[in-house]
C-alpha cells in the first residue's frame, strides 16, 4: 500500500465522516422538530450511527499505521545515531 492509496482512502473515509453526520445531524433535527422518529428513520439513524463508528474507528487505524511506520523509522535513525545498546551488566553475587 503506497502513500497516495492511504491518502485516497482516508480522504473517502473523511467525506464518508461528513455524509453520515449530516444524515445524521438532519434525524435528530426532525426528531426535534416531530418529537420522536418513526421506526423506518429510528433504524436509519441506528444504521448511520454504526457507519459512523466503523469510519472512525478505520480512520484511527490508518493514523495507528502511519505514527508506526514513522516511529520505526525515527527509532532506526536514532539507533544509527546513538549506536548498539550497551550491553546489561552482571549483578555481583
Amino acid at each position: 500500500m503506497n502513500f497516495e492509496s492511504v491518502d485516497r482512502d482516508r480522504a473517502a473515509l473523511q467525506r464518508r465522516v461528513i455524509r453520515l453526520a449530516a444524515d445524521r445531524s438532519s434525524l435528530f433535527h426532525i426528531a426535534s422538530t416531530n418529537g420522536c422518529l418513526t421506526p423506518d428513520e429510528q433504524q436509519h439513524l441506528t444504521t448511520t450511527e454504526r457507519e459512523l463508528d466503523e469510519c472512525f474507528l478505520a480512520l484511527r487505524s490508518q493514523r495507528a499505521l502511519t505514527d508506526s511506520r514513522r516511529f520505526d523509522r525515527e527509532n532506526r535513525d536514532l539507533w544509527r545515531r546513538l549506536g548498539p545498546p550497551a550491553p546489561p551488566k552482571r549483578a555481583r553475587k
